[in-house]
């Protein structure tokens, strides 16, 4: 999966979540509410690590879900290890277990966008039928359109993963700014490269996107 978290445990009295952050090596608390609808962009999807003996008490209330849900982390292995028909069949079982799958659904458009089919835009779409905050189908609308130079539709779905959580995936800003720059929209465009700058600070293109904004 593109975004991950690493839970710890819960603080019932300030209603926190207990976030481990890797760099550096340390605990941090986020608000419960921020929490939830950050976790919501990947349609709350929960891998649970715990000991044998624990395990065993856990009751799943939902066994269909869950089983769909195991075979996108296993699609999603496939596509790593570069096996994409495997995973593309993986996250096709994946749907018919559950229609209602939005991250079965998001995971295969992205597939299909990677390899310029347009059949992934039918997947995205549902995907976020099912889940209206799922960010990474938004964003690979947006993906889509801007390769095939559809520039108003690039923009329009790159915007609506912008309101969904500015803070992501600094790189988007620089892609709607593009499709703003091929719309002539100058203004807006500049400050899109600037906030993508902001961002991403060490971004290898930052000499090119700045001497771009000059002309501008």
């Amino acid at each position: 999966m593109q975004h991950a978290s690493l839970i710890l445990g819960y603080d019932d009295i300030e209603k926190t979540i207990l976030h481990y952050f890797p760099e550096p090596d340390k605990v941090g608390a986020i608000p419960e509410k921020k929490f939830d609808e950050q976790w919501s962009e990947d349609d709350r999807l929960l891998l649970v690590i715990v000991p044998p003996d624990i395990l065993s008490e856990i009751q799943i209330e939902d066994k269909i879900k869950e089983k769909s849900n195991r075979l996108c982390f296993n699609a999603e292995k496939l596509r790593l290890q570069g096996k994409l028909s495997e995973a593309i069949t993986t996250l096709q079982k994946a749907i018919e277990i559950n229609q209602s799958n939005s991250t079965a659904l998001c995971l295969l458009g992205g597939i299909l966008n990677d390899q310029n089919n347009p059949d992934c835009v039918q997947y995205y779409k549902k995907s976020i039928e099912l889940n209206p905050r799922s960010y990474l189908a938004y964003r690979g609308l947006g993906n889509f359109y801007l390769k095939s130079k559809d520039y108003s539709n690039a923009e329009k779905y790159y915007s609506k993963a912008i309101e969904i959580n500015q803070n992501r995936f600094g790189p988007i800003y620089k892609n709607r700014g593009l499709t703003r720059l091929e719309q002539n929209n100058k203004t807006q465009a500049k400050k899109d490269f600037e906030k993508y700058l902001e961002q991403m600070p060490n971004a290898t293109d930052r000499i090119n996107i700045i001497e771009a904004m000059k002309e501008l």
